[in-house]
């Protein structure tokens, strides 16, 4: 959420009676919210992880924020095998979006999900 305030002098001493609402009052979503779903649930599906040490380094991407470099390898997984494609999907539509805290969360889930394959 964000907001900003706008101070405004009025010019026209009739306009001095009409009372503004402060624009400060106005909050706006800004962050896209992407859709989430639990990682135990897709993987019972079509979601299938990808070995440890790509995690590991879409982690390493994701911390470093560079959202360019987490959908150059997103697309470099979906390469690599079909079944990484909804994962390759998920972080690119994150990427697109600037949802780096997002990103390292899902990163997290699949770390935390391999770990216990």
């Amino acid at each position: 959420n964000f907001w900003f305030e706008i101070p405004l002098i009025c010019t026209d001493k009739s306009a001095k009676q009409v009372q503004m609402e402060p624009i400060s009052n106005i909050k706006t979503e800004t962050r896209y919210k992407a859709p989430r779903q639990s990682l135990e649930v897709i993987n019972d599906q079509e979601f299938m992880l990808p070995p440890l040490e790509e995690i590991s380094i879409l982690y390493e991407l994701s911390l470093l924020g560079s959202m360019q470099k987490i959908k150059k390898r997103a697309k470099y997984l979906e390469k690599l095998d079909s079944k990484y494609t909804y994962l390759a999907n998920q972080l690119i539509e994150l990427a697109d979006n600037y949802q780096d805290k997002e990103i390292t969360d899902l990163i997290e889930q699949c770390m935390n999900v391999g770990e216990l394959q």
